[in-house]
């Protein structure tokens, strides 16, 4: 096992804690929304946790935590679209644990045929691979070294920015945001969302709140069977917030002593 996944519980209960003291809204989200209503133990297949949050709770959720929160704006090495709960938001490409945090934002589908412009999604993708430095993932090796050559013409896209793309008080549903903008973002729409929310217990006895609409949502991402939805154990593993290798047994220590043996694998800056 390693760092990251040893510790995804215990980052995702210090976030709880912090929102449930704070009164934020957040549901989670992905594979952790999964778990919760999931009738088969995948507890072991993911290293890390997803939640979603609107926009107001992360500025307030950043006013009470700034030092523990990466994303665009709070840091120069950190290029993505998506927020991550971390130890020391300085730490972008060192090895921690972390929550990535999504974003619920209301739009009509005006915004989100500017949303989902080739041209926009390229600048998410070439931002997204250009704030990695390590992969042992071929396909990811060569994305990383065109988005490096690329980002020099390319401007950041951070959630900022993406908030002020979708929202709207013209609104005809919610979208939750992803990694990188892709270009059907019908499994992430809810046309019917009142931000109620009902409490579940995920791994670890974690209790976490996790949005009434769940069925549906879960059902546009996992398919209709998503209760008896089994993933299979992932050669691709985490070893910072955004650096990603291949590697079966999950031993980083091993892995990285391959890595310097091949020039190969790393990407420069």
């Amino acid at each position: 096992m390693n760092i990251i996944f040893d510790n995804k519980n215990r980052i995702l209960k210090e976030l709880i804690n912090i929102c449930k003291e704070n009164n934020l809204w957040y549901s989670a989200d992905n594979q952790t929304l999964l778990q919760a209503y999931s009738n088969k133990n995948n507890e072991e297949i993911f290293d890390h946790h997803d939640i979603m949050m609107t926009y107001d709770s992360y500025k307030q959720l950043k006013k009470i935590v700034p030092n523990r929160l990466i994303d665009g704006i709070s840091n120069s090495e950190y290029y993505g679209i998506q927020a991550k709960f971390v130890d020391n938001y300085l730490e972008v490409h060192n090895s921690q644990p972390f929550v990535n945090i999504n974003f619920v934002i209301s739009t009509n589908l005006k915004n989100l045929k500017q949303y989902t412009k080739l041209k926009t999604r390229n600048k998410s993708k070439i931002n997204y691979f250009a704030q990695m430095n390590l992969s042992t993932l071929s396909p990811y090796k060569t994305k990383i070294r065109f988005a490096k050559l690329f980002k020099k013409f390319v401007s950041n896209l951070n959630y900022k920015d993406v908030f002020n793309l979708l929202n709207t008080q013209k609104y005809e549903g919610y979208i939750i945001t992803s990694k990188y903008i892709k270009s059907n973002v019908a499994d992430k729409w809810l046309s019917n969302f009142n931000f109620e929310t009902e409490t579940l217990k995920i791994e670890d006895n974690i209790e976490i709140q996790c949005i009434v609409e769940a069925d549906k949502y879960l059902n546009n991402l996992y398919g209709n069977n998503y209760q008896n939805k089994e993933f299979e154990l992932s050669n691709q593993i985490y070893i910072s917030p955004v650096d990603i290798i291949n590697h079966e047994s999950k031993d980083i220590e091993e892995v990285l002593e391959q890595a310097n043996n091949d020039n190969d694998v790393f990407c420069s800056k």
